[in-house]
């Protein structure tokens, strides 16, 4: 049996952690003089990172971030406008810079495919086509023992016209009722979506801080450490140094 890939811990991105990779993604832009992004692009930035401050970022979590954000501006882009909360405020006019220099580094008949975004149209209802015609003679009725006054049937294509309307209403009514619970459940979905966001920006801000707060204590337990230990050194050699002067 294969070993088991090692599953990397998940991992938050702070505001200078992205600004410092965009930056980095900038530069090896600027040398390659391409925009096309490899697997050693997202090695080299990961590398460069680390010797900037930021140590925690793997090149495969370097590239899903990446990739994550020009996804969230391209589909705002085709009228999803809820996907650019996924990237942070300050940096949407980055990523616009970046997918639009793409954009028209890209030929021709990718750019159309691109832009292929076709609405969608709901079908017509489909009339029923009557043909115009002359009403029939209809005979009419007269009787002359009671006087009673003539009376003449309905043509057939008055009847089938109020027939047609009738059903054309029935179906608007049942098209705008459908519109309507179509609305009500997007505006729920919205509504669910900021308070999950609101709630995941949260949570990530308690936990940077926590992280926050045992660094500290990691930095602090590491300097009583070391100067314990340097006491202890320092105590050793004058201990030896005061024999061998006696």
């Amino acid at each position: 049996m294969g070993m088991r890939r090692k599953k990397e811990k998940r991992n938050f991105w702070c505001n200078n952690e992205i600004g410092c990779m965009l930056n980095l993604v900038r530069q090896m832009h600027s040398r390659q003089g391409t925009t096309t992004t490899t697997q050693y692009t997202f090695v080299e930035i990961a590398n460069q990172m680390r010797s900037f401050g930021f140590p925690n970022k793997s090149p495969t979590q370097i590239r899903r971030k990446w990739f994550q954000m020009k996804s969230a501006y391209l589909c705002y882009k085709r009228g999803n406008k809820d996907r650019i909360l996924l990237i942070p405020e300050k940096f949407r006019q980055v990523i616009a810079s970046f997918v639009d220099a793409e954009y028209h580094a890209m030929p021709s008949q990718a750019k159309s495919e691109m832009l292929d975004i076709k609405p969608i149209i709901r079908s017509p209802v489909k009339l029923m086509n009557i043909p115009l015609e002359a009403p029939k003679a209809i005979p009419i009725v007269h009787k002359q023992i009671d006087q009673k006054p003539k009376v003449f049937e309905q043509p057939l294509i008055e009847k089938k016209k109020i027939k047609k309307k009738i059903v054309d209403d029935s179906v608007s009514e049942e098209q705008n009722g459908t519109d309507l619970k179509f609305t009500k459940l997007t505006n729920r979905l919205r509504s669910v979506q900021k308070s999950l966001q609101k709630e995941f920006s949260s949570r990530q801000k308690a936990l940077m801080e926590y992280e926050h707060t045992l660094q500290r204590e990691r930095d602090k337990t590491l300097m009583e450490y070391f100067t314990k230990s340097t006491e202890q050194i320092l105590s050793a050699s004058f201990s030896i140094l005061g024999h061998s002067m006696q």
